[in-house]
């Protein structure tokens, strides 16, 4: 009788992330190792009705049950997997009405955060992850604020007409409509202020689960990283898998990100009011960030000492928004000259709050 053809157990790697933080690209990368294999797409993604334990489970075990599908190279295989697909809380923060998001020091968000360690389901998954011996990549957009335009900007083309068809129905002066068409969303400013609290936190709370949990079996990534350095990444991500580094690493074949060189500014059809919403919360400035610069980063550019007026204002003098914007729909040149004039205002009132400029009183330095 001929000896059953079995084959050696497979390590188990699972990429965890939230949405628009680089997955299908890092998932690109990966693969091109010839022993590692991801599963292509979202296999825990459900539908519109949410999450459902019995259903994530279910898709959990065929997952596991492909392994007997591989070829006798592949020695690795995994998928991606977003916080959001039932794995973990990803609840809405309950908003509290009648808070002001800019002056609320949560962004008008119910507080505190929920805990995932009294999730049963989150609990649970712990254990099985642990078991099926996984090595985590936790992949982190650090920015938030580019994380969100990211994502609005995918809802508003997914929503589109074919190209053409919208634009078409644009006034041949409205600039804003055609910006839209073009895949620039119209952002909320309130409600911007008060999601990149909730990104925040939630991403806060993913990195301390996986941290706690698994020691040892996860690799951090962020997104930024990865955008800057591609190489230098990948081959933090093979050691961490025990697979041996890649001479060359086409990047041809990839999805590469295609706004790195965009201001988030630029990426929306308003960025005056949001950037208004962001004086004085942590995000202040972050608009004229790239979509691939960290959140460090942008923190430091927009509140570094070396700064004075930090506010929207100054965001906007600096990166002439106002300039373009007013040169390209003349027709509402007077309704941008106020913003400049708004713009300015903030900024002395800044400089004289840093006691760099002296307070203006009806015309007159007041000494």
């Amino acid at each position: 009788m001929a000896a059953a053809i079995t084959r050696a157990p497979v390590q188990h790697v699972v990429m965890l992330s939230y949405p628009r933080s680089g997955t299908g690209w890092l998932c690109d990368l990966m693969n091109q190792h010839p022993r590692l294999v991801l599963d292509p797409g979202e296999p825990m993604k459900l539908d519109e009705n949410g999450a459902n334990y019995t259903e994530t489970t279910r898709r959990f075990e065929e997952f596991l049950a492909r392994d007997m599908t591989l070829t006798n190279h592949a020695t690795h295989h995994g998928f991606k997997w977003m916080f959001n697909q039932g794995l973990s809380p990803d609840p809405p923060m309950i908003y509290r009405p009648g808070v002001d998001p800019v002056t609320d020091s949560h962004g008008g968000w119910q507080q505190p955060p929920p805990d995932w360690e009294q999730v049963p389901s989150t609990r649970g998954w712990v254990g099985t992850l642990g078991r099926n011996r996984f090595k985590i990549i936790n992949l982190v957009r650090t920015n938030v604020l580019a994380e969100l335009v990211s994502g609005e900007r995918g809802h508003l083309r997914a929503a589109k007409a074919p190209p053409g068809k919208t634009v078409a129905h644009c006034k041949a002066w409205d600039v804003k409509c055609q910006r839209v068409a073009a895949g620039k969303p119209e952002l909320d400013p309130s409600g911007t202020v008060r999601e990149l609290h909730r990104k925040t936190a939630l991403h806060q709370l993913s990195s301390d689960w996986v941290s706690t949990h698994f020691p040892e079996d996860h690799l951090r990534i962020t997104y930024e990283h990865l955008a800057a350095h591609p190489d230098a990444s990948m081959q933090r991500i093979f050691e961490f898998l025990g697979l041996e580094g890649l001479g060359t690493l086409d990047l041809s074949m990839t999805v590469v990100p295609t706004a790195h060189a965009d201001l988030l500014g630029d990426s929306i059809s308003n960025p005056h009011e949001v950037a208004q919403a962001l004086v004085g919360t942590p995000w202040q400035g972050w608009l004229s960030s790239s979509s691939s610069m960290s959140a460090a980063d942008a923190w430091q550019m927009g509140h570094g000492a070396w700064r004075i007026g930090t506010g929207f204002a100054a965001v906007l003098d600096n990166l002439g928004w106002h300039q373009r914007i007013c040169h390209q729909a003349a027709l509402e040149a007077d309704d941008c000259q106020k913003d400049l004039d708004m713009a300015a205002a903030a900024v002395h009132l800044e400089r004289v709050a840093a006691g760099v400029d002296s307070e203006w009183v009806g015309g007159f330095e007041r000494v």
